[in-house]
């Protein structure tokens, strides 16, 4: 018997799929656009790994060993799949395709040249904060403006902040993911030294080196930015530098010191570097800062 299908039904199937397909495209719309990931819930600042990557990166031309061998080398982590992991959560959004590119140029010259680990821990801190917006946002929206007034955090109240953060972007996490996310934010401040303490903890004061200042200014000044836009750049806000004030200290700290120039006349400001590239500054703010008394 020939059986026939309603036109009803038949228009109905046929809504039913372009609500699945469309309800799928929005989903991958908000993927694509979507600012915020969960990746530090699984290690945080992970300094050691990147720095470790950093010093032996890229591999040789020569190497006929692939990436995921040649980190694995560079890591010796329990299991290839683990330094893997390390590699594409971490090193590869940070210091490879992120904002700079390339950034493992940026700390390498640094690397090379001794510098300590107070003097490294914040241009890794500038390059990750960089490229997480959570850790950005929560350090230059929250941190920066309670320093004085909320003088300890743990993670129930980094988990409360997260929640309300992404919430306005049609994102939410579970419950577990998002204390796992305050606890990695948390833990990766604490890392890079801005705060201290287990359970609860604390800021810490006096953080940036001089140094590590120039740098970060010499690197978002190879970026474009310069003049007025150097000085009040929102990067500041990571290391708790809020005013006008504070940071002009720093400029002029640095210009006699010789690891810049900065001119102040009104309203108009002028800032130059002794160099072009991030091996001669390293070279420079290294025998400026470290020349005998």
């Amino acid at each position: 018997m020939l059986t026939t299908r309603e036109p009803g039904n038949r228009n109905s199937s046929l809504k039913s799929k372009t609500t699945v397909v469309s309800d799928m495209l929005e989903l991958m719309k908000k993927s694509a656009v979507c600012p915020y990931n969960s990746r530090l819930q699984k290690g945080g600042a992970l300094l050691e790994d990147m720095r470790t990557l950093v010093r032996h990166w890229p591999p040789s031309e020569e190497s006929t060993v692939g990436v995921a061998t040649f980190v694995h080398s560079a890591l010796a982590k329990q299991t290839s799949a683990r330094s893997l992991d390390t590699f594409n959560r971490a090193f590869k959004p940070r210091f490879l395709d992120g904002d700079p590119k390339q950034a493992w140029r940026i700390v390498r010259p640094v690397e090379d040249q001794g510098w300590t680990a107070e003097q490294i821990r914040p241009l890794y801190y500038w390059i990750t904060a960089r490229n997480d917006k959570l850790l950005y946002q929560y350090a230059t929206e929250f941190l920066a403006g309670q320093e004085r007034g909320f003088p300890r955090v743990d993670s129930e109240h980094a988990a409360l902040w997260i929640t309300s953060t992404i919430r306005p972007v049609g994102l939410a996490w579970t419950s577990t993911v998002t204390i796992k996310v305050a606890r990695g934010l948390l833990a990766a401040l604490r890392d890079f030294g801005l705060l201290a303490g287990d359970a609860k903890k604390r800021f810490v004061t006096g953080h940036l080196s001089m140094a590590t200042f120039a740098y970060i200014a010499f690197a978002l000044h190879r970026q474009g930015v310069s003049g007025n836009m150097l000085v009040d750049h929102p990067d500041w806000r990571l290391f708790f530098l809020t005013t006008r004030q504070q940071r002009e200290r720093l400029f002029m700290e640095a210009n006699q010191a010789r690891l810049l120039n900065y001119q102040a006349a009104g309203s108009l400001v002028s800032i130059d570097f002794p160099s072009n590239s991030f091996e001669d500054y390293a070279h420079v703010v290294t025998e400026r800062t470290n020349r005998p008394a």
